[in-house]
């Protein structure tokens, strides 16, 4: 699930005035994005995604059969 483009316009605005208010300097607003995929090994996604967009905070987390891989340029 994530937000239609109303609830995410206002997140938005949310955060612009969570800024101009000195609550916080930054903010990253992310949804999620979950799709099953079978891979041999879910670390070529990774190393695909590293090489198409290398970025200094990449990483990989695994937990039984469960993966999350993320390629973030911040």
């Amino acid at each position: 699930p994530g937000l239609d483009a109303n609830a995410f316009a206002t997140a938005i605005d949310r955060l612009k005035q969570g800024i101009v208010t000195g609550q916080f300097y930054q903010a990253n607003l992310s949804m999620p994005y979950n799709r099953t995929v079978r891979l041999a090994d879910p670390l070529d996604l990774f190393a695909h995604s590293a090489q198409v967009n290398p970025s200094p905070f990449a990483g990989v987390w695994r937990m039984g059969h469960q993966w999350m891989l993320c390629n973030s340029p911040e």
